[in-house]
């Protein structure tokens, strides 16, 4: 994962997502950009994240490491999703991995520089509360579908999520 130091593409980028929108406050020199290229991790579960990220373009997957040695994924997140907003709501979370399945743009910013004015943000508190409400509900869904569904549709259905440029 590096930072970008380019202005035009940053404020492209928060143009396009609408993403000063996602707060109350001016956030807009706080703001940095950064590209996690494929198999690199935006957060692992060795250390809490630095910075409250906004993925932008890219696909990255959610795991954990269980006791028994085995991988257990556990969601996909696609562009306009946070990561690392559990990690800034409870001090207490465990971080997990999230690791990009292809290359990825996030715009973010530091969580330890700004997390007071973060918490006591009602626009990114009520952001936060829906998209933690919407990935709440796609994780229901899903567990949903894995408990009713045969294995050939599951599987189908994860060869469709996981997917890069057709293959």
């Amino acid at each position: 994962m590096r930072e970008i130091y380019n202005d035009k593409l940053k404020q492209d980028l928060i143009d396009q997502f609408n993403y000063l929108d996602l707060f109350g406050f001016d956030i807009q020199q706080h703001v940095k950009l950064f590209f996690i290229s494929q198999k690199d991790h935006i957060i692992q579960d060795t250390q809490k994240p630095e910075y409250l990220f906004y993925l932008v373009k890219g696909k990255t997957k959610l795991y954990e490491y269980m006791e028994n040695g085995q991988v257990s994924l556990i969601d996909f997140f696609d562009p306009s999703s946070f990561i690392g907003e559990m990690e800034l709501i409870d001090e207490h979370a465990a971080p997990l991995n999230v690791q990009a399945i292809e290359d990825c743009w996030c715009l973010a910013v530091q969580l330890h520089e700004l997390k007071d004015s973060l918490l006591t943000d009602p626009v990114l508190l009520k952001n936060l509360l829906s998209y933690i409400a919407h990935k709440n509900m796609k994780n229901i869904r899903t567990s949903t579908r894995n408990q009713s569904y045969p294995l050939s549709k599951r599987l189908a259905s994860f060869i469709l999520v996981t997917e890069q440029n057709g293959k």
